[in-house]
């Protein structure tokens, strides 16, 4: 049951997540507040500017087909 569980919460996030590391990141950083309309980076300036010099290493090494592999009995302790 519980690997069920997590398997919908992966599949949740890949739904509201882009394929590429580097512009999910770039959403997060462009992110607008709905209260203020007002720019509200979810990463700070000095991330943002590392994941985007080192991109096309970060999104080729993470492979969010593998988040299914984890073993989510853990969480439980």
């Amino acid at each position: 049951m519980i690997q069920l569980a997590a398997r919908i919460v992966v599949s949740n996030l890949h739904k509201n997540t882009k394929k590429s590391f580097s512009e999910t990141i770039k959403d997060m950083y462009s992110h607008i507040s709905e209260r203020s309309g007002k720019k509200a980076p979810l990463v700070g300036d000095d991330v943002y500017e590392i994941i985007m010099k080192h991109a096309p290493r970060l999104d080729s090494e993470i492979i969010y087909d593998r988040d299914f592999d984890y073993d989510y009995d853990v969480f439980l302790a």
